[in-house]
């Protein structure tokens, strides 16, 4: 849905994590936010820089394409 950047948060209130998507051009709402969750399958494709998995909250598949493998390997290793 767009081009951003890609950045882990941590709600401190009940220790629940989630991945959002910013815009690099437009201030306004994230592009995209998901809650990372146990339940769900995270699969590495591609050359290494794409992670898809299926949002049960929204009941959609989820793809995030990395201009960089060093990026997708950080969020990669954050999801195990």
């Amino acid at each position: 849905n767009g081009v951003g950047h890609v950045v882990l948060q941590e709600n401190l209130s009940d220790r629940s994590r989630s991945i959002i998507v910013v815009s690099e051009t437009d201030p306004g709402p994230p592009l995209m936010l998901s809650r990372i969750l146990p339940t769900n399958a995270y699969q590495r494709q591609g050359d290494g820089t794409i992670i898809t998995w299926t949002d049960p909250e929204v009941s959609n598949d989820v793809a995030i394409s990395f201009q960089h493998e060093e990026g997708c390997e950080y969020i990669w290793k954050e999801l195990q």
